[in-house]
This record gives C-alpha cells, structure tokens and sequence, in this order.
C-alpha cells in the first residue's frame, strides 16, 4: 500500500514500501546451520556379510574343465574350437551330460562387448551349467629395487 505523506508545493510525496534484505543471506546461514545440527542421518545397517577370501586355489584336472574364451573382437572359443554364441548351449549341454562334475572356466577380455558376455552367460545358464569360474590373470608383483 502506498502511504500519502501531505503536498509540497502542489504535489502529493509517495513512500514505496520497502522490506530490508540486507540480512537474508544472515537468516539463511542460521537456517542452514540450525537444520545441519538438528537433522538425524539414519545410517543403514544392512545385514553382516563375510566376504570370501582369496587363497590359493586348486588345480582343477583337465577332464572335469572346459574353457569358454571371449576376446576383445567378440570372437568365441570353447576349448580352442571357434564357435558363434549360440552354439554355447548345446556344446556345454553334452559335455555336462557326460560329466556332471565339470566346470566352465570363462575367459573374456576385458576389452570385449559387453552383450557378447551377456548372451554367453545366458546360454550358459540355459545349459544348466551351475559350476562357473571367472578367471582372470595374476598379477605380478614387481620387486622394487
């Protein structure tokens, strides 16, 4: 609303309202510190999980493995024959047929299709073949000089 303040010399003098704001930036900083002290972080707790520890692991005989090679171009091999993705089911099928003990060891460049990887564990899967290892190469500690 505007206030009339009386005439000077013939005219009417008008007063804007005016809200201080000088201090807003003050206001929001206690805000902020009020509502940073006073909020409680609920931390999750989730459920206790041991995670598995490396150790040595065992040599694994030749006629209870196969190997299943992905590399960067997304070329397949089993057992260092060339196969399409999906040949990947029937040729694990029958080899688990005649050894149910087997286990696939799965080899893919880290460079690879994502989906290739994707679709051969799916095939995998399908093939019911539950015992599957992800290999991957050791590294070698250099000795320091």
């Amino acid at each position: 609303m505007e206030q009339w303040l009386g005439k000077v010399a013939g005219s009417r003098l008008r007063v804007s309202p005016v809200i201080p704001t000088c201090s807003t930036g003050d206001i929001a900083m206690l805000l902020m510190i009020f509502f940073m002290s006073t909020v409680i972080f609920r931390v999750e707790q989730g459920i206790p999980i041991t995670f598995p520890r490396a150790e040595a692991g065992q040599r694994v005989p030749r006629e209870n493995s196969t190997r299943i090679w992905i590399d960067a171009s997304g070329r397949v091999s089993i057992d260092d024959s060339m196969i399409s993705i999906p040949d990947i089911e029937p040729i694990i099928s029958r080899k688990l047929e005649r050894n149910p003990a087997l286990i696939v060891q799965f080899n893919v460049d880290r460079r690879a299709p994502y989906n290739l990887v994707s679709q051969a564990i799916d095939h995998l899967k399908s093939a019911n073949a539950l015992r599957v290892a992800f290999t991957a190469p050791r590294k070698e500690i250099k000795e320091e000089q």
